[in-house]
């Protein structure tokens, strides 16, 4: 399924114009990664016995965004990274203006693709897009991106530790899950996939920093 997700991905890069942020988005798009974020909306799809393939152009949309906030967290003004996958960042492996702009592009293009859809209904779309937002804008993801920063080199409590997980990591995954139930039509289960993306974030966050 990964491969199917790479090639969904190089198809979007497909419609791009040739220019320097085609390449850098081909760079940070192609560059590895486990696309954990769509692999979980097409497991919860399969789970309820449609074919997940076909829902693949609005998976990637979430690896447009997931991949977006890693390039805009590799900056100089936010994690200050170098190596991103075992290969420079995108602000070294270009510029820094370019790296701003290739984040722009993939969180903007990441709802273009949801709103146009084919395979989606107009209500689906719009609660996808609700979830999406609120997931990951200024009361989610971004929130816990400001209080990672703020949190350097400061010494937190466990309950600061938590809200931040939850943020910056858990609620995409959160999303992840909530947007396989809204295409498959189960509404009802949404609270489930909620809880369990939260408890698998934090899972997740904490294997990452003990790594």
């Amino acid at each position: 399924m990964i491969e199917k997700i790479n090639d969904a991905l190089k198809r979007y890069i497909d419609t791009l114009d040739n220019s320097t942020l085609k390449e850098g988005i081909t760079y940070a798009l192609l560059a590895g990664g486990k696309r954990i974020r769509p692999l979980l909306m097409l497991q919860v799809i399969d789970h309820y016995g449609l074919n997940p393939e076909t829902y693949m152009d609005v998976a990637i949309a979430l690896e447009l965004l997931h991949t977006y906030s890693l390039v805009h967290d590799d900056l100089p003004s936010m994690d200050d990274d170098t190596l991103r996958r075992g290969k420079p960042t995108l602000h070294i492996a270009f510029n820094e203006a370019t790296a701003i702009l290739v984040g722009d592009a993939l969180l903007t293009d990441s709802f273009r693709i949801i709103s146009s859809s084919l395979v989606l209904t107009s209500d689906q779309k719009v609660k996808i897009i609700d979830i999406l937002s609120s997931k990951t804008g200024s009361k989610g993801m971004v929130y816990g991106q400001i209080l990672d920063i703020e949190s350097e080199k400061q010494t937190v409590n466990l309950n600061h530790l938590e809200v931040m997980y939850v943020h910056k990591t858990a609620n995409l995954i959160q999303a992840s899950f909530i947007l396989g139930a809204i295409a498959s039509n189960a509404f009802n289960d949404i609270n489930n996939w909620e809880s369990l993306g939260h408890a698998l974030g934090l899972y997740f966050q904490i294997q990452d920093d003990v790594l």
